[in-house]
């Protein structure tokens, strides 16, 4: 499947930047400047810049939970019945799903 090969291929650079503290903060200042380019972006839209903040946190914040999962939850899966990442899993390995 192909989210699986997607989970498995996002281990690597997932990994590589929580243990490094270099490139964890280059992580996070990409994150604040992404999250200041949406926020402007909704501000040009009409909203007020509290409301634009929020609102542009909230999508980083997602995006960011779902890039460090495969590190978190290695073994979880995308969909009952979905494939684990790497193969098959072995009887009596239970992982886990959302």
């Amino acid at each position: 499947m192909y989210l699986a090969r997607s989970a498995e291929g996002a281990r690597a650079p997932a990994y590589l930047i929580a243990t490094s503290s270099e490139l964890y903060e280059r992580h996070l200042i990409k994150m604040a400047r992404l999250t200041d380019a949406l926020a402007d972006a909704l501000v040009l839209r009409g909203q007020q810049k509290r409301q634009a903040r929020v609102g542009a946190q909230l999508p980083v914040m997602a995006f960011d939970t779902a890039y460090a999962d495969p590190i978190d939850h290695p073994r979880r899966r995308f969909a009952p019945g979905a494939p684990p990442p790497g193969g098959i899993a072995s009887a009596g390995s239970r992982p886990e799903t959302f």
